[in-house]
């Protein structure tokens, strides 16, 4: 247990269950002639209702803060529609984490279309 938890200082998650293997997530998507990656990511985390910050170009850090729950991400925009998530800091177990994750990439395939 002393090892999961110096792992998740070490690797930024926070969470006790977070697998840390699983935290960084290699996505492509199509998207459409004339929209930018970058620019679905930004809309697909607000919509959700995440809060998204361009810190350099090609890089968007989304926080999202719900009751208790805290998760920040960073997406890295990797090359021709692809990208990169990879978990800054969370509170969440695993299981969350991964369903939102899921839900925030639907949503950017959404807006990349």
């Amino acid at each position: 247990m002393l090892f999961l938890g110096l792992m998740a200082i070490v690797c930024g998650c926070m969470a006790p269950d977070v697998d840390m293997t699983a935290t960084d997530r290699n996505i492509t998507v199509v998207v459409a002639k004339g929209r930018s990656l970058n620019e679905a990511i930004v809309r697909a985390a607000s919509v959700r209702g995440w809060t998204p910050n361009e810190v350099a170009p090609g890089v968007v850090r989304c926080q999202i803060i719900q009751r208790s729950n805290f998760v920040e991400i960073e997406v890295r925009v990797t090359g021709d529609g692809r990208y990169t998530i990879h978990c800054v800091k969370s509170n969440i177990p695993a299981r969350k984490y991964e369903q939102w994750m899921t839900r925030l990439q639907s949503e950017i395939a959404k807006q990349a279309r």
